[in-house]
């Protein structure tokens, strides 16, 4: 799994590969619940995936998460956007 802040530091473009030997075990859902975790802990604000049109399994995987996912015949962008804890941004005494 790839997490890479993108030029815009509140983005970042995700990637996670699972060999095909070891699919349908649950590996890629636990690799993208480590992503947004960690994209949690970076405050990233939205993290983006570009998926190949026939990575149905990809696709489905984004959209389990939330993500928002749009195709056109070239490729598939899925988009989260992460919330930031309520706590974040609030002065000490307000907690």
């Amino acid at each position: 799994a790839r997490l890479v802040r993108l030029v815009n530091e509140a983005d970042a473009e995700i990637a996670l590969v699972v060999s095909d030997a070891f699919q349908c075990q649950g590996i890629g859902t636990r690799l993208m619940e480590q992503l947004i975790q960690m994209a949690r802990q970076e405050q990233i604000a939205r993290l983006i995936a570009y998926i190949r049109v026939d990575n149905r399994a990809m696709k489905r995987l984004c959209e389990k998460f939330g993500f928002s996912v749009t195709e056109d015949e070239d490729m598939v962008v899925a988009l989260l956007s992460i919330p930031r804890p309520a706590s974040v941004g609030v002065p000490a005494a307000g907690r």
